[in-house]
């Protein structure tokens, strides 16, 4: 069974030099792969959630399509191997090659209602762990063990306990790990990860927007998402992304305390031709790809993610069609 295995992390290192990369370019994708995990915003408020979306190379090569979250209550040292905690089973949205789902109050204050379970976990992290979580989450544990002591049903003891996580994560916030998975047409899989970090209630919806890329030209023709342009082969193309020019945000360096700037770039990616960089910076933004001769007849697809350097990502696709030159 072919196997395809994906981690999207998302603390990139965004930051490139004017130059973008050097012209270093990667090949072409050719096989189904998730590109990003975008998240609207990228960083949140507990009160309000998010909505994640996977973006998929070969998008119609995929048969079934699941997300799942796993809430790190608990410190997640393992940075993804493992979830301390049951996962909640998220919603799923797919359409027309786009594969979403939201990540809401309910999931992010009380776990989705996930009941004794939850609790058992949290229980035993407690009772081996106690330095992993904190004192709010150490108190809701206790509570649970005292509880279950006496009553007669552990259901009781959990609608309890789910209130006092609630007040718990209102607090301090909290941090999800969003795992996107994804089914192939020839039974192989993909899956990619993001942690994602909510601030506790009262704090701003929107702790980090993503920056705003309007849309693509190519020779100088603006195309909207999932447009396609027929182009002959043998061209080479002058690609210029037209962001919102103040989409960098000034935030405050949790570490230092400095009042810095985002970091702003573009990254490519491509099922085909030559692209000139996988980088541009925010600075000089134009790239080229090269139609070859041998494409003809082969629909290409063409990224480009506009990102900053706290996760924040904003992208556009759009298709071209090789044709014989005149």
């Amino acid at each position: 069974m072919a196997r395809a295995f994906v981690v999207v992390v998302l603390a990139l290192a965004l930051g490139v030099g004017c130059g973008g990369n050097g012209g270093i370019t990667s090949d072409p994708v050719t096989t189904p792969a998730v590109l990003r995990l975008v998240a609207t915003p990228s960083v949140g408020s507990i009160d309000y959630g998010a909505r994640v979306e996977a973006v998929v190379a070969y998008p119609e090569r995929v048969s079934q399509a699941q997300w799942r979250a796993c809430l790190l209550l608990v410190d997640d040292p393992a940075a993804g191997a493992t979830c301390p905690l049951p996962f909640v089973i998220l919603d799923n949205w797919s359409s027309e090659g786009r594969f979403r789902t939201q990540i809401g109050t309910w999931v992010l204050q009380s776990a989705d209602g996930l009941g004794s379970a939850l609790f058992e976990a949290l229980e035993q992290v407690s009772a081996t762990h106690p330095e992993q979580l904190s004192p709010c989450l150490r108190a809701v544990a206790d509570d649970w063990s005292a509880c279950v002591q006496v009553a007669s049903w552990p259901d009781d003891c959990a609608w309890q306990s789910q209130d006092r996580l609630a007040q718990c994560t209102r607090q301090q916030g909290v941090d999800v790990r969003v795992e996107f998975s994804a089914t192939l047409d020839d039974g192989g899989q993909l899956e990619a990860s993001r942690r994602i970090h909510f601030g506790k209630t009262g704090t701003p919806a929107i702790g980090n927007r993503n920056p705003v890329l309007f849309n693509l030209a190519i020779d100088g023709q603006a195309l909207l998402g999932d447009q396609t342009l027929q182009v002959p082969v043998g061209t080479t193309l002058l690609l210029s992304p037209t962001p919102f020019e103040q989409s960098a945000e000034t935030y405050t360096d949790e570490t230092t305390g400095q009042t810095l700037t985002e970091q702003l770039s573009f990254s490519w990616v491509r099922t085909g031709g030559d692209l000139d960089t996988d980088y541009t910076p925010f600075g000089d933004a134009l790239n080229t790809l090269y139609v070859p001769q041998s494409s003809v007849g082969t629909h290409l697809t063409l990224w480009v993610f506009f990102e900053d350097n706290r996760g924040g990502i904003d992208w556009t696709r759009v298709g071209i069609d090789p044709v014989p030159t005149p």
